[in-house]
């Protein structure tokens, strides 16, 4: 390998690496998003259920309340969901987050979603603040057999 397209390697490494990691459950499969997708990480269960965490600039003045508020609204008002909880979460870094909970039927089918939202520091002395969004969601049924285990991935979340 030639020194440029090491240093290119390099680049490329350094400008896909994530400034979190998270424990997925056991029996979810990590998938590979297509031209980078939305998520910094998705998997999926055998039962359509699936976890996913987009990294997203944040702003030096919006709290935790506005952004679950923000979320929660879009939610609501674009997108048709129900809400159905919202409860305090610490991600294992130390985080403050708020997770909440939806419904939405569809097909005549129900359906569960959750959005958890962590505000983060920038990751260095000059750089932007930054917030996490990790969601789940997929068919009631499954999706409240994998409660349990989605619950542990999400205060898994360690935040760089």
């Amino acid at each position: 390998m030639t020194l440029r397209a090491a240093a290119l390697a390099a680049l490329f490494a350094l400008t896909g690496c994530t400034g979190f990691v998270i424990d997925p459950p056991e029996d979810f499969v990590v998938l590979e998003e297509p031209d980078g997708g939305p998520f910094a990480l998705r998997a999926s269960s055998a039962d359509g259920v699936v976890l996913g965490v987009r990294e997203l600039p944040g702003a030096e003045n919006a709290s935790l309340t506005f952004w679950a508020r923000a979320v929660a609204g879009r939610l609501e008002t674009a997108r048709g969901y129900r809400r159905t909880g919202e409860e305090a979460v610490r991600a294992e870094s130390g985080e403050e987050g708020r997770l909440l909970a939806f419904s939405r039927s569809e097909g005549g089918e129900e359906f569960t979603y959750w959005a958890a939202v962590f505000p983060a520091p920038p990751a260095a002395p000059l750089g932007a603040p930054r917030l996490y969004l990790v969601e789940a969601g997929g068919p009631k049924a499954a999706f409240e057999a994998a409660r349990p285990a989605l619950k542990r991935s999400l205060r898994s979340l360690r935040i760089d």
